[in-house]
This record gives structure tokens, C-alpha cells and sequence, in this order.
């Protein structure tokens, strides 16, 4: 159970992670930022950017590592193509490890993209904008951050656990935020139409199934 338990604190970690992305935001770099001999844009040396930048980079050290590289030349005739990527990622299980990608352009566009790889196949959790470049193409908010998390949480444990009611009941029964009022299993079989002795047998083999894989 170690191992998709740490999946999906990984998970609700890109969310949270997203959400500190959402309240730092993402300007352009000013018209008068600086470029090297061969037209490129200096975004370091541009303070309106490279404060964003920084603070970006900050809240990804929570995650690990950050690693930064400049994935597109921006040369004088096309300066705002120019951006930097922070990439990290971190191992939560064996052959498991989570990565978060966020790509941050000089017009100020900023993707967001987190993944879970496991075995060497690679799951998104997240991928959304900060600043959306198209006219009627509205930002997500962080309740649809958090509508991507359960999601992603609910895909893991199917995986694992090969039922869809096994999982929804084990989800709803035993991943509810603690802080958060409790909802019973009889109050979860009213709902679900079923006896409690269902909803608690599927919760048990649930948590035997995940015994097992760890």
C-alpha cells in the first residue's frame, strides 16, 4: 500500500503545487529587455520577468530540484518565442517518480504540465495555463486543479486495483481529507443504493488488493 499511497501524495502535490503557481502568476518581459549579440532574449537580465521567473523556480524547490533550460531560440525576429522551462522531478517508489514541467515564455504564456511515470509510462495529472493566449479561452481555477487531482487519484487507484467500485468506495471511505466531515459507510450505502456489509466488503478487499502490490 506504501507505494500508491506515496503515488497519491505525489499527485495532490502537483495540485497544491499549481495552485502556489496560480498566486505567483506570469508577465511578459519587457520591450526593452535585453539580447545577445545573436538577437536572443536575455530573460535573466529583464527584472519584470526574471522576479516571476524566481518565484516560479522558488516554489518548485518544494517538489526537488529544479532544472532549467531554454527550449527555444526567440532570435531577433521572433523575439517572444524565447522562454525558459523549470523541469523537476522526484522518485516516490521504485520505478515510480513524479515530474512537473513548467514552461515559461517571454509574452508571458506559462504552461503547467505534471505527470506521473511509472515504469516508464507516462500519466498527466496536470496541464494548464496560466495566461491563456487565445480570446474566450478561460483559465482553469483551482477547483478545477482540484477536480484534476481527484481525478488522477481515482485513475491510480483503478489501476491498481482493477474495479471501479472498489476504488470509488475505498476512495470516498478512506482518502476524505481528515479535516473534512466524515461521511459513514451507511450514509456512502444510502447513496450508492447498496447494504453497509457492501460498501465495508469492498473497502477490505480494497485495501488487501493494495496489501498485496506493495
Amino acid at each position: 500500500m506504501d507505494s500508491i499511497q506515496r503515488q497519491l501524495r505525489a499527485i495532490r502535490e502537483m495540485g497544491e503545487i499549481t495552485v502556489e503557481l496560480f498566486d505567483v502568476g506570469s508577465v511578459p518581459a519587457s520591450f526593452g529587455c535585453p539580447t545577445d549579440e545573436e538577437g536572443h532574449l536575455i530573460l535573466e537580465e529583464d527584472d519584470r520577468y526574471r522576479e516571476k521567473l524566481e518565484e516560479m523556480i522558488s516554489v518548485l524547490r518544494e517538489h526537488g530540484t529544479p532544472q532549467i533550460t531554454n527550449p527555444q531560440t526567440g532570435t531577433e525576429a521572433e523575439p517572444w518565442e524565447a522562454a525558459r522551462a523549470i523541469t523537476v522531478e522526484q522518485n516516490i517508489a521504485e520505478n515510480v517518480r513524479s515530474k512537473i514541467d513548467v514552461g515559461y515564455q517571454a509574452n508571458g504564456m506559462c504552461v503547467i504540465e505534471g505527470s506521473i511515470i511509472n515504469d516508464g509510462s507516462e500519466r498527466q495529472v496536470i496541464d494548464t495555463f496560466l495566461n491563456h493566449g487565445e480570446e474566450g479561452i478561460d483559465n482553469i481555477s483551482p477547483l478545477d486543479i482540484g477536480r484534476l487531482v481527484a481525478r488522477a487519484e481515482l485513475i491510480s487507484l483503478t489501476d491498481h486495483l482493477g474495479s471501479s467500485a472498489d476504488t470509488i468506495d475505498y476512495w470516498m471511505m478512506e482518502e476524505s481529507p481528515r479535516g473534512l466531515s466524515q461521511m459513514t459507510q451507511s450514509d456512502w450505502a444510502e447513496i450508492r443504493g447498496v447494504s453497509r456489509q457492501a460498501i465495508n466488503g469492498r473497502i477490505s478487499s480494497a485495501k488487501q488488493k493494495l496489501e498485496e502490490d506493495n
